[in-house]
């Protein structure tokens, strides 16, 4: 771009702010036409577009009196807009040095008169204009000034909107297929909004869930400790973290845990939730697994492929006489007598050949 033309200050964060609104190239959309068809009505001019000014181009989000769907920025008489925060008005191109000879005053569509308000975000990025143009030298009185900046107040109300409920769309849909159960809980003790996860993980519908209090679900010895915990957040905890065990639809007991903060407005609380009952499972599986490896009055280790032994219980140090770090430190086959390497060796491969027990 020639370094003539206006370009705003903040031109490299505009354009981001622009992209953050994922409008640009977007079909049309009546919201947007409609306050075109207004402003075109209220003016009378034959021309009205909402433009938006990119690196190289202004596009036309909405436009009546105009066949085309962008023209080149350079040529456009909406890049002085977008470098105030007011009203910009040019009354007769052709008396205007700016403009006299721009191919869109000297050509098709024969512009004379032109009149853009800045599309100023919340944030104060100019991302376009809201323009009227005609073919005949004309100005705005105070009153259409006045109605012009009102048009183009709504017209950013809506971008801001558009982006609001595009935001919004993708957070339901992470809600809805989310793995995760996700919920909204009200002060009275009912589930309020549950995405599908629940109904999947636990067999219950959605209304049956929503239809009695969350507690009604548990296993009775964990209804104390569970309100205990959600007591905290009435008393100013910022979020809480516990499990209980939930009743499947079958009659079973599944373990969830919970994640849950407070909304410090209504009260109400936010929760994830996940069933964690195969990984306390495990857990409890690998618990009495430690007991018997460090209580066994057996040899027990774990020993890597190459040859190290990675844990052993105490009984190798009581017995063998070796530290801890001796024993690690060594492969194992050191410490075996050599006359029995040979079947020690021959065992190992059955190992590693598949055999589950030696």
């Amino acid at each position: 771009m020639s370094k003539n033309l206006p370009i705003p200050k903040n031109e490299v964060a505009r354009l981001d702010a622009l992209a953050q609104y994922n409008i640009l190239d977007t079909l049309p959309e009546e919201e947007f036409d409609r306050l075109t068809q207004l402003a075109s009505i209220i003016f009378g001019v034959p021309t009205v577009l909402i433009t938006l000014i990119d690196k190289d181009r202004q596009w036309f989000k909405s436009k009546i009196g105009l066949d085309a769907p962008e023209t080149p920025r350079d040529i456009s008489f909406c890049q002085y807009t977008i470098n105030g925060e007011s009203l910009f008005e040019i009354e007769d191109a052709t008396k205007d040095e700016r403009f006299l000879s721009n191919a869109s005053v000297t050509d098709q569509p024969n512009i004379r008169f032109y009149a853009g308000y800045p599309l100023i975000d919340p944030d104060g990025y100019a991302l376009g204009s809201l323009c009227l143009i005609d073919r005949e030298a004309r100005k705005l009185t105070a009153d259409q000034r006045q109605c012009l900046t009102l048009l183009a107040n709504e017209v950013v109300s809506q971008i801001v909107s558009r982006k609001k409920n595009a935001e919004k769309d993708k957070l339901e849909k992470l809600f809805n297929l989310s793995i995760d159960m996700i919920c909204v809980m009200g002060n009275d003790g009912y589930l309020k909004k549950i995405n599908p996860a629940f109904a999947i993980t636990l067999g219950w519908t959605i209304e049956e869930l929503l239809a009695k209090p969350f507690i009604n679900f548990l296993h009775p010895d964990d209804i104390t400790r569970t309100i205990n915990q959600i007591e905290k957040l009435k008393r100013g905890e910022k979020s809480i973290e516990f499990e209980n065990r939930y009743i499947t639809k079958n009659g079973d007991y599944l373990t969830i845990s919970w994640t849950a903060a407070p909304d410090e407005i209504t009260g109400e609380r936010y929760v994830i939730a996940r069933d964690v009952t195969e990984r306390k499972k495990a857990e409890e599986v690998l618990t009495e697994y430690k007991h018997f490896f460090y209580n066994t009055t057996n040899f027990s280790c774990i020993a890597n492929v190459q040859g190290y032994f990675e844990v052993i219980n105490p009984n190798f140090e009581k017995i063998l006489g070796y530290t801890e770090r001796e024993l690690l430190e060594n492969q194992f086959m050191s410490f075996i007598h050599p006359d029995d390497i040979d079947l020690t060796l021959k065992e190992i491969e059955k190992l590693q050949s598949g055999v589950k027990t030696i």
